[in-house]
Formats: structure tokens, C-alpha cells, sequence
């Protein structure tokens, strides 16, 4: 029974029989003066039907999606493939340690997962001692060990190299993919954007393919499943120790689940050690060492910079700090000749230095004032996420009730006027304005979603996609009209009424469901983000497209809808009727066609820049931020260049 509820096209038949029958229980019982018990019957009815309908309709939209194999596009692997090389090539390309050419040793430590330091990955000596951990030369070649299968820890210091060394690894392993249809596709994933402690691996991958990529979840799952993806987590250490430990359990109950799964991790070995969980369904560790005092001279010998390599040799806490890559690299760049004792006293030469040479514009704001942007960004990703994508800003970025209130009148008073505008044409100028400030009370916390490019191609995906969300807003329809006529039809005990409720909820119906369905079969099975706010100029974009095309359409389908109406109707209701649902037309292509996300994000964007939070030109911000080597930007998407410097930030006062 559940699965057949399950069924959209069965569900379909069942809610028009349902209405159908009911339709004439109502009509032919009172006809019937000396029936027993025909009210009850007939109430009965409503309530069973209404709720066999609510729970089939509910459980059709819990459904998981499931893309048979044969449904993928044989051309989607090697698009995901080619937008994940360039992510990750733009990286390496944009990464400090990019420079620093020193290969960083890396020793195992299968101890690490909890395995037996007597197996394979150490030498056996005749008296059963233990070698030391092993030097390794290539990752991947670790990686792909029988005794490590495709399973692997990697930790080290912060500023270490983890994250430059996992993206090493899969650029490696990207090119192996490209070649061979056989090997797992390597993705990278960000465990910050893990917020949900209750939700396991396998559901949060798929969210950030969706997220990402637009990866249709039922392709993602399949992929994940079969183990044609092999994840490449970082930053589990910055989930905070509470919040590592379920993390690792998720993980590992992931793994255990099934041993086609792969996985390789990223995190600060302190950390790690730290936590009571480990990661012991990975079957190998490695980690990376600090730069011996030959490393550090060799490096610096190459660059020509003598100068800092002799103030290392006078000054220990110098020394310290150089032994880790990244701020080895800060150094060339910060140091001018004066003292360094301290991470924060380096930090802020890095800055300064930065700052000497790519001076502040005049098209700019003060100096004090972009670093007070900057820390504003870096305080609401710090803990939340590491990335960061301008059309992804959302209404937890408001610090006071102030501002959240201000973002729901602002965001009211736009839909308020575009809806009244509308409404105007049909006498409906004050019900619009009404209409825009509920709305705007009612989205005005929820969270932004940008529609993203809808494609005008037609593929037998898509044609399934739209069939699905069509009988889905149909049945909606059926139901809300279905309960609309029979309540106020019964109460009222007028016919006229009953009818135009079920003809109202059906033709409700159809409007959504085409809107809703036809926007969600045409959207991208595949986007980058290779522009800033693309995913904002693509929303407003579409809501042009969707609401120009479909009010011309419901317009011109009015020609033979009113005399149609007219065979059940008076006049005075079908005027009623197409007027109401010509506004229910713009308002479902507003919302559903990418318009709300659209009014939504100027709303939030208008309180923070009016609050001081962020400047209003955002992209070119941080354009000039990532020219001065503060933020990496790859395509659409910005980070710090490092966490360590995202901390830094994060640290500083909001003046």
C-alpha cells in the first residue's frame, strides 16, 4: 500500500475517482429523503478521502529519488570530473604553499586508526620489533596499497600542508579518473558545512552534490553507493571536539556499511588526538612533519632571501614559526627587517605588506574599514562553513531583532508593491499590498534558494522530472479543492458553491503543478559557479523568462476557459476565478521562477550594507581582497586563504 501511494500516477487516478465519487454521493444522496445516516456517510467519506490523499501526497514528496542507471547522461561524469579539476587546479594554482617548493615529509602512523602497529605498513624486524613510521614518496601510491584500499587519514600542524597535500592527491587522482571510466571520481567536501549532527554521511554527500553541483540526489546516491566517488574530506577539526566526535562516528558507520566505500580525511593532528572517537574504519595515517633547518635554508636559499634566513638563525620563536609551511611562505612575503615574535605579529606584517603593495584605491573605502569588512565575513563563517559564495548569504547573517524585523518590512514592502502593482490591473491594488507584506513576514527568515539556469533542452530525465512535480501540484490542487468545495459547499448547503471549490482547487492545481514541474524538469543537472552572485543573476533571469511565458500562456488560454466556466458558473464567479488565478499565475512564477530568492537577497544585502556589515559592490570587495592575497577565489567562490588567517580575522574587534 505505501509504495503504491508512492505512485504519482496511481495517486493521481485515486484523487479524481475520489472527487468524482463524492462529487456524486453529494449530488444523488439528498435526492434519497429516507437514507439512514447519509450526512455521516457523506462527512465520513470527506475525512477518509482527504486523508488517504494528505498521506499519499506526503509520502510521495518524502520519497528518495531513484535515477536508474540508465537514466544518467554518460556525459555527466566527465562534466563533474572537468569542473572539479578546475576547482581544484585553481587552488593549487592560487595556494601560498604553491611556492614553498619543498617536498614535506610524511610518515605513517597506522596507530592513528587503531591498527596494529605489527601489520604491513612498518617493517618487521627478526626480533619482532617495530621499525619506525615509514617515509613515503607519492600519497597516492599509499593510497592505492591492498592493505590501505582506498581508505586513509591525513593529519598534520596547522599551516602544515593537509589541505595542499589532499588537493595534490586529487588532482592526481582526477587525472587517473578522466582515463579510466572504472576509478572513483574524487571530490572534495568541506566537513564545516556538516551542521547537522543527526544526519549520516552518506545524506549530507549527497546535499552537498545537490548544493554544489545541482547533482540530482538520486544519480549521487547511486554513484555513492556503487563507489564510483571517492570522497576527499577536509577540516574535520574544525567541527570543534564535540562536534568531531559525532562527525567520526558518522564516518565510521558510513564505512562500515559497506567495504566498496573509500575515504580519505583531512585533520589537525592536536585535534584529532584531542577527540575520544577515531577513525578506525580507515585502514592507514599519515602525517605530515615540520621542515627540518635544512629544508627551511634550502627554500630560502632559492628565493634569494638570505636576509630571512639569517634572523631565523638569531631569533628561536622565528625559527618556530618557520617550521610550518604556510607561515614559512607569509615570511618571504612579510618580512621587512622587522622583528617577528608571534603568529599575530606575523599576520599583521603579511597584511601590511599587502596592503604596501596593492594600496587602497580611491574607488575603495578606508583602510581600517575594509579590515572591518573582512572580519565581519570571517566571524560568520568561522565554525559554519569555509567557503563562501556571495547569492549564499542568508538571514542568520542579521545580528539584531532590529535587523531581521527591518529585512521583513523591506522585504514585504517590495513584494507589497510588486503584487499591488499587478493587482491594480484587476482592481486588486490594496489585496496585493496585503499579500506582499504577508509574504514578506512569512519568508522573511527563511532561507534563501536561488533558481539556477534553466536549460531549454528536453531530455527523457527532465520529461520524468516534469511528470512527477506536475501530477504532484495536481493532486495539491485536487485536495485543496476537494476541501474547499466540500466545506463550504456542506455548510452553505449551495452546490454552486461545491462547484466552484472543486473547480477552483483544480485549476489551482494545474497552475502549480505546470509551474513547478516545467521549472524543475528544465533547471542544469550540472552548474559551476563560475562567476560571483551567478547564482542571484540566473534567478532573476529565469523569473523574467517564467513569468513573461507564463502569464501570456494562462492570458491566452482565458479565450476558451470562460465559456467553459460559463456552463457551471455565473459570470460574476468566472471573473472571479480567472482574476484570482491569473495573480495566483504571477505569484507561482515569481516564487517558483527564481523572483523571491531575488527580492530576498537584495532585502538581506540592503540591512547589511545600511547595518555596516558588508559594502554593497560585494563582488568587487572581495575581488580586491583576493588581488591583495587575503582570499582565494575560485570561479564565483571565495575562502581565505587559509584558516589560520580566516582566524586572524575572525579575532579581530568590530569597530
Amino acid at each position: 500500500m505505501n509504495k503504491l501511494l508512492k505512485n504519482p500516477l496511481l495517486l493521481f487516478i485515486f484523487g479524481a475517482t475520489a472527487t468524482s465519487l463524492i462529487g456524486y454521493l453529494i449530488n444523488q444522496l439528498p435526492s434519497i429523503p429516507d437514507f439512514p445516516y447519509k450526512n455521516s456517510l457523506i462527512i465520513g467519506a470527506v475525512i477518509l478521502v482527504t486523508l488517504l490523499i494528505a498521506w499519499g501526497t506526503y509520502q510521495q514528496s518524502q520519497q528518495q529519488p531513484t535515477d536508474a542507471p540508465e537514466q544518467i547522461d554518460p556525459t555527466l561524469r566527465l562534466r563533474l570530473l572537468a569542473a572539479e579539476e578546475t576547482k581544484v587546479k585553481k587552488r593549487l594554482n592560487d595556494s601560498l604553499l604553491l611556492s614553498l617548493m619543498i617536498e614535506l615529509d610524511q610518515q605513517e602512523q597506522p596507530e592513528k586508526v587503531g591498527r596494529n602497529p605489527l601489520q604491513p605498513l612498518y617493517t618487521i624486524s627478526t626480533n619482532q620489533n617495530t621499525s619506525p613510521p615509514q617515509q613515503i614518496n607519492r600519497l597516492m601510491e599509499v593510497l592505492q596499497r591492498p592493505d590501505i584500499s582506498g581508505r586513509l587519514l591525513i593529519l598534520g600542524q596547522p599551516g602544515g600542508g593537509k589541505t595542499t597535500t589532499l588537493l595534490k592527491l586529487a588532482d592526481e587522482l582526477l587525472a587517473t579518473a578522466k582515463q579510466n571510466d572504472q576509478t572513483p571520481m574524487p571530490l572534495i567536501f568541506e566537513l564545516s558545512a556538516w551542521r547537522d549532527d543527526s544526519l549520516n554521511i552518506l545524506d549530507w554527500l549527497i546535499i552537498q552534490l545537490k548544493e554544489e553541483y545541482s547533482l540530482a540526489p538520486g544519480i549521487s546516491r547511486f554513484w555513492l553507493e556503487r563507489g564510483d566517488i571517492l570522497p576527499l574530506l577536509d577540516g574535520l577539526d574544525e567541527l570543534g571536539l564535540e562536534r568531531q566526535k559525532k562527525c567520526i562516528q558518522a564516518i565510521n558507520q558510513y564505512l562500515s556499511a559497506d567495504a566498496k566505500r573509500d575515504l580519505v580525511v583531512c585533520c589537525r593532528e592536536e585535534e584529532y588526538l584531542a577527540g575520544e572517537e577515531h577513525l578506525t574504519q580507515l585502514h592507514g595515517a599519515v602525517c605530515l612533519q615540520q621542515l627540518s633547518d635544512k629544508q627551511i635554508q634550502d627554500y630560502l636559499n632559492d628565493l634569494r632571501r638570505l636576509d630571512v634566513w639569517q634572523e631565523i638563525q638569531r631569533n628561536a620563536e622565528f625559527l618556530e614559526l618557520a617550521r610550518t609551511p604556510l607561515l614559512l611562505s607569509m615570511m618571504v612575503v612579510a618580512y621587512q627587517g622587522k622583528p617577528i615574535q608571534t603568529k599575530q605579529d606575523l599576520f599583521d606584517a603579511y597584511i601590511e605588506r599587502r596592503f604596501n603593495l596593492l594600496p587602497v584605491g580611491k574607488e575603495e573605502a578606508p583602510r581600517k574599514k575594509i579590515l572591518h569588512l573582512l572580519a565581519f565575513l570571517a566571524k560568520r563563517l568561522r565554525g559554519t562553513q569555509t567557503e563562501f559564495l556571495i547569492e549564499n548569504m542568508q538571514p542568520s547573517w542579521l545580528q539584531t531583532r532590529q535587523q531581521r524585523w527591518l529585512h521583513k518590512f523591506i522585504l514585504g514592502l517590495i513584494l507589497g508593491l510588486i503584487l499591488g502593482l499587478f493587482g491594480g490591473l484587476f482592481g486588486m491594488l490594496l489585496v496585493g499590498l496585503i499579500l506582499g507584506l504577508i509574504l514578506g513576514l512569512t519568508f522573511g527568515g527563511s532561507s534563501i534558494e536561488p533558481v539556477e539556469e534553466i536549460q531549454l533542452s528536453v531530455t527523457q530525465i527532465k520529461i520524468s522530472v516534469f511528470i512527477e512535480k506536475f501530477t504532484y501540484g495536481l493532486i495539491s490542487g485536487l485536495i485543496f479543492g476537494l476541501i474547499f468545495g466540500l466545506i463550504f459547499g456542506l455548510i452553505s448547503g449551495l452546490l454552486g458553491v461545491l462547484i466552484f471549490g472543486l473547480i477552483s482547487g483544480l485549476l489551482v492545481g494545474l497552475i502549480f503543478g505546470l509551474i513547478s514541474g516545467l521549472i524543475s524538469g528544465l533547471q542544469s543537472d550540472l552548474k559551476t559557479k563560475f562567476a560571483p552572485n551567478q547564482g542571484i543573476w540566473a534567478s532573476f533571469k529565469n523569473t523574467l523568462f517564467v513569468t513573461f511565458i507564463f502569464n501570456i500562456l494562462f492570458f491566452s488560454s482565458q479565450i476558451w476557459l470562460k465559456p467553459f466556466l460559463l456552463n457551471f458558473l455565473k459570470l460574476s464567479e468566472v471573473s472571479v476565478i480567472l482574476n484570482s488565478l491569473q495573480a495566483l499565475t504571477f505569484v507561482l512564477a515569481l516564487i517558483y521562477g527564481g523572483g523571491l530568492a531575488c527580492i530576498q537577497h537584495v532585502s538581506l544585502r540592503l540591512v547589511l550594507w545600511l547595518s555596516g556589515c558588508i559594502p554593497w559592490n560585494y563582488a568587487q570587495f572581495l575581488n580586491r581582497a583576493a588581488q591583495r592575497r587575503l582570499i582565494q577565489q575560485v570561479g564565483g567562490r571565495y575562502r581565505f586563504i587559509h584558516r589560520l588567517l580566516l582566524d586572524h580575522f575572525a579575532n579581530l574587534p568590530l569597530s
